[in-house]
């Protein structure tokens, strides 16, 4: 599970760093809908702050940051993507997930939003398998969800490739070949940086 999230930015984007992070208006391009969020520098400083709490494990330092920046501008989705993704550090999944949400609530088919909660049903997806108790109908059912969540976050972002490659280690844990074949072989043609999981083959008919 840790290879499709290395080198990622931690904004949750799902974009490698030197493609994202601080950007908060994606070029448009073929697919792709335009989010921009008005910052102020007051703001843009304390997330740069927050950021560099985050990635040098300063977890709490970091959520207390991001908490500050929704109180600050509770439309901005980026903020509520972050601050998910820092709940995320600290193990609280459920916070996590409601901030998500609250992303969706003030940008509708924010993909970074969708991406992540699609996300942490895959994560409980694989939990649930390596538990060796849990049914196969419970795994699929989590997978499903985690399905549901990236086919959202496509709606948005088409040309998304680490979402196309979660979706499809998805739909590997929902027992479904053809469709996780279809959006690996996406993925990779999107971004050949990423690795070909064990068990998938390229599908040569994409595209």
């Amino acid at each position: 599970m840790g290879e499709h999230r290395r080198n990622l930015c931690t904004c949750g984007s799902g974009k490698h760093r030197n493609a994202c992070c601080n950007r908060l208006s994606p070029a448009t391009s073929a697919g792709r809908k335009q989010w921009h969020f008005e910052v102020t520098s007051e703001e843009e400083e304390l997330r740069a702050k927050s950021l560099a709490f985050r990635s040098t494990g300063s977890h709490e330092d970091a959520c207390s940051g991001f908490e500050e920046l929704v109180a600050m501008s509770p439309t901005n989705a980026v903020y509520w993507t972050d601050l998910g993704l820092s709940y995320l550090d600290l193990s609280r999944t459920q916070d996590a997930s409601e901030a998500f949400k609250r992303g969706i609530q003030v940008a509708p088919g924010y993909p970074s939003a969708f991406y992540n909660l699609g996300n942490i049903s895959l994560d409980e997806s694989v939990r649930l398998h390596n538990s060796g108790i849990a049914s196969r109908a419970d795994v699929a059912q989590e997978a499903d969800r985690a399905i549901a969540y990236f086919r959202e976050c496509l709606d948005s972002d088409a040309k998304y490739a680490a979402c196309h490659y979660n979706l499809a280690l998805a739909y590997r844990m929902a027992s479904r070949p053809k469709e996780a074949g279809h959006h690996m072989t996406i993925a990779l043609r999107l971004d050949p940086s990423f690795t070909l999981p064990d068990g998938f083959r390229m599908q040569r008919d994409q595209f």
